[in-house]
């Protein structure tokens, strides 16, 4: 009897071996996925609307800071954001002391008014 010699093959089992437990691995893998994400309760069917309103505003700002919280209930009027506007802030600075400057103008010019009146009156009286 001759005593053969097995040369060590390059794989270390046989290919269908290996297809045979990738395949087994792949398919407990999958059915181990599945019943981890299998619901736990009850199975309720029905529809999810999503409720969309859009907000608009008359002029372009920026957000200065919100008055609503988020899911809060608002009516129509009720205010949202605060606006925040450099160019009309400093529009409106300059109005402010515009109207300081008339008024006082308008004081000045009242009290010369009375003055003449005054000393018109005294010369009407003293010619009566």
């Amino acid at each position: 009897m001759s005593h053969k010699t097995i040369s060590c093959p390059e794989l270390p089992a046989p290919p269908g071996r290996i297809v045979l437990f990738a395949v087994i691995a792949l398919t407990a893998g999958i059915s181990l996925a599945r019943w981890i994400e299998r619901p736990t309760g009850p199975t309720c069917i029905g529809t999810l609307a999503a409720q969309t309103t859009y907000v608009t505003c008359e002029s372009e700002g920026a957000i200065a800071s919100f008055s609503a919280a988020e899911g809060a209930v608002v009516k129509i009027g009720d205010p949202l954001i605060v606006l925040s506007d450099s160019a009309l802030e400093k529009e409106l600075h300059i109005k402010h002391s515009e109207i300081a400057s008339l008024e006082s103008e308008f004081k000045r010019v009242q009290a010369a008014a009375k003055m003449e009146l005054d000393w018109r009156m005294r010369t009407l009286q003293t010619e009566i």
